[in-house]
């Protein structure tokens, strides 16, 4: 069985272990070859696929989608040639809607999400081929060195963005009228840490007087894609509040902020930047214990940046949610926190920077969960058992097919 794997540039880092994941499908029995598209010769590459005729084409976040026309109407390449189309999203489809839009028709097109709660924007706009793929690490990670000493007792990653340049820059580009709904329902989400934007809007709407209601859903209608892009920037409005609130009251405690701060920072806390994805790596291997803060896009289950941090050996601090326990055992794996809960996130900081063994024995349980459950070589086995059931199930397809037509 014969694949393709389609890399494109400008991808995020997490793209990099989908292409090693890819890379592992040899080992199950699939024949992958890998293709570098040009947007610029699109032509080339629907010569490339006339050529090869795979049973599937593989890309990260729908970046090799292509469409053409037939009788006046917008095919996807997969349903004019019959190939599989597998798009990995490492990061929220509502980020690449432009590209999703038009596929949403297509019968051999599968979405592999990353995080559960992403399936709710697919489905929205009419998407039902949709699997979940845990996110993972490369097994290359685990043979990095570790030092023995950790340099930074704690390590938080940014960046922190003041909250109210968002709002600035939202209402620059949104209508006046829905502004109100934007704040109301980054609040609420805040409030609310599990609960996910698209149903945010939805819960909060009613709330509203029924001229804003009226007005936000005319506007919505006439203007899908600017709703995504409403949906991204409440996302990114609740992820600055979040992270400002955690760093505003830990004072007082050495803190390292990985990225850029747009805030004024307090006693103990410094900047550190990192030019690579390797300076980021021996940052995470250097630190003691690393706090997170999931960002919006990350609305449910585990993400790639936890992954990548606790594979370095370092003690994860997780904001807790329902779904954490089905990745890594709370005060086993990880440490997890409420988010609105200051004096627990100050008693279990400050209680694990002085007890430095059990802090460093749940980073080292958290590697070893890591892996023996989250590397490239177990997801790739994953995805070529679904490649081989949907080949199976085609052939068993075209046989029957074969059979109706003889009688």
């Amino acid at each position: 069985m014969k694949g393709i794997f389609v890399r494109t540039p400008g991808l995020s880092y997490n793209a990099h272990y989908v292409e090693r994941m890819a890379q592992k499908l040899n080992q199950f029995g699939i024949e992958l070859i890998f293709y570098d598209i040009d947007y610029n010769n699109i032509d080339a590459y629907v010569n490339f696929l006339q050529e090869q005729r795979p049973f599937f084409v593989m890309d990260v976040n729908g970046s090799a989608l292509v469409y053409g026309e037939s009788n006046g109407n917008r095919v996807s390449l997969c349903d004019a040639f019959g190939f599989l189309h597998i798009s990995v999203f490492t990061e929220d489809p509502m980020l690449y809607y432009p590209a999703l839009f038009n596929g949403r028709e297509s019968r051999n097109f599968i979405q592999m999400i990353t995080d559960m709660k992403h399936a709710d924007f697919l489905r929205s706009i009419g998407y039902k081929n949709i699997y979940f793929l845990a996110p993972f690490v490369s097994e290359e990670l685990l043979q990095r060195p570790i030092p023995q000493e950790k340099e930074i007792k704690v390590l938080f990653p940014g960046p922190i963005v003041d909250p109210n340049i968002i709002i600035q820059e939202s209402a620059k580009i949104f209508p006046e009228e829905v502004m109100p709904v934007f704040v109301e329902v980054g609040e609420f989400m805040r409030r609310n840490p599990e609960v996910d934007v698209i149903f945010a809007v939805e819960y909060m709407l009613p709330f509203f007087n029924y001229e804003i209601q009226e007005k936000f859903l005319k506007w919505r209608n006439e203007s899908p894609e600017a709703y995504i892009n409403f949906l991204v920037n409440v996302g990114l409005y609740n992820t600055a509040r979040k992270r400002l609130f955690i760093i505003s009251f830990l004072e007082g405690i050495d803190i390292k902020i990985l990225g850029d701060s747009q805030v004024p920072l307090k006693e103990g806390q410094e900047v550190i930047s990192a030019e690579t994805q390797e300076d980021v790596l021996n940052i995470y291997a250097n630190s003691m214990i690393t706090f997170l803060s999931f960002p919006s896009i990350v609305p449910s289950g585990i993400g790639f940046t936890p992954i990548e941090v606790i594979s370095q050996d370092s003690c994860a601090f997780i904001d807790y949610r329902a779904t954490l326990p089905g990745f890594f055992i709370p005060d086993q794996e990880i440490v997890t926190y409420t988010p609105l809960d200051r004096l627990e996130i100050e008693e279990k900081l400050l209680f694990f920077l002085e007890n430095e063994d059990q802090t460093m024995e749940i980073a080292k349980n958290g590697r070893s969960k890591v892996e023996s459950s989250f590397t490239e070589t177990q997801r790739a086995q994953f995805v070529a058992d679904i490649i081989k059931q949907i080949y199976e199930q085609s052939i068993g397809n075209t046989l029957n097919n074969q059979q109706e037509t003889t009688n």
